[in-house]
């Protein structure tokens, strides 16, 4: 923005449009996705926070989930919710389902 309106419409029309238009996923939602697989399965699912350092304006949290009372991943984060993420993919990765829900990728 410093350098001008029309210089920021330019550079997001070069960098950031073109993946829009391909159709790429820039953040994907694993907390949703394992809180989907959970009302499924009728399964419990519970963050726990392990651990968590640092000064109070640059924390690192630890996060544990739990599928009905189990571990099945550990997330790292500058912030709870990107910990969760991280041990939402992770528990993802562990039961084997993909990016949409589905047990078969």
């Amino acid at each position: 923005m410093d350098q001008g309106m029309e210089f920021a419409k330019d550079y997001i029309s070069k960098t950031i449009f073109k993946y829009i238009d391909e159709g790429r996923i820039f953040f994907f939602d694993y907390k949703s996705t394992i809180k989907e697989y959970g009302d499924a399965e009728e399964v419990s699912i519970d963050y726990e926070v392990i651990d968590e350092y640092g000064v109070p304006h640059d924390k690192t949290f630890i996060i544990r989930i739990l599928i009905d009372n189990e571990e099945f991943g550990i997330g790292k984060g500058k912030s709870k919710k990107e910990a969760e993420q991280t041990a939402a993919k992770n528990a993802m990765d562990a039961l084997n389902i993909g990016l949409y829900g589905d047990n078969n990728e």
